[in-house]
């Protein structure tokens, strides 16, 4: 979830375990990403506010200051870069996509797919694909400034 109207210091936040129940089998994992400096009570207020529920029986897990983490989106900022740099050759990473926790697995999964497509329309031109190696496709996206919190007791 991402604030639009700014009204707090939480930039973008998500529930981590909706994304896979492992991270947190018991309770609601959230994750909350600030850009400047903010109390634990602002950044809970500002939860409490987008979520729609009392935070206060929240627990912190950790909280991670990292300087610089977010990359710079200044405007004009084109939101969508091409993950095919050269024949066989992809990048991905939240600098490709929106600078965001979900920009890195966004462009990764463009690339994921640009590499099939690629390879198809080799094979489609009657080329021989032999030699043609699958390399791993890396996000290039560092964990962002935040904290993580679970709703105590669940």
């Amino acid at each position: 979830m991402v604030d639009g109207d700014g009204g707090g210091p939480v930039v973008n936040t998500a529930v981590l375990s909706e994304g896979s129940r492992a991270y947190s089998p018991d309770a609601p994992l959230v994750q909350a990403s600030v850009l400047d400096e903010a109390t634990e009570a602002e950044v809970r207020s500002h939860l409490g506010a987008l979520y729609g529920t009392p935070v206060e029986e929240w627990e912190t897990l950790a909280r991670y200051d990292v300087p610089h983490a977010l990359p710079a989106a200044n405007a004009p900022h084109p939101l969508r870069r091409a993950v095919r740099l050269a024949p066989r050759r992809y990048v991905c990473g939240d600098h490709r996509d929106t600078p965001s926790i979900q920009g890195a697995p966004v462009s990764g999964r463009r690339a994921a797919r640009a590499v099939p497509a690629d390879l198809g329309s080799v094979r489609s031109q009657g080329i021989r694909s032999r030699g043609i190696r699958s390399r791993g496709i890396r996000s290039s996206s560092p964990w962002r400034a935040g904290a993580a919190t679970r709703p105590a007791g669940r």
